[in-house]
């Protein structure tokens, strides 16, 4: 999976979590770039890549993220050689 599968796989995560079809990621976006990204929701997108990516962050992974460009990195290095598991569209 190249990092360009790994982002829009992720913009869908992340479109269908804050119900908007218009985020557009980048490796460099944090937090502080989509409104309503708090704790709670960064959880939530966390559940839905490892149900997605089927794998399971570790704490420190989690802990350690500060970029959509760490979490693809992650992916990158957690994920086995299959495709991402289907996501729903909204």
């Amino acid at each position: 999976m190249t990092e360009q599968d790994r982002i829009v796989a992720l913009e869908t995560i992340f479109r269908n979590a804050f119900r908007r079809n218009d985020v557009v990621l980048t490796r460099e976006m944090t937090a502080w770039d989509i409104p309503g990204w708090d704790s709670l929701m960064n959880m939530q997108i966390m559940l839905d890549v490892e149900k997605v990516f089927r794998f399971r962050f570790t704490v420190p992974e989690v802990a350690n993220v500060r970029s959509v460009g760490d979490l693809i990195d992650i992916i990158g290095a957690k994920s086995k050689p299959h495709a991402p598991a289907k996501t729903q569209t909204s």
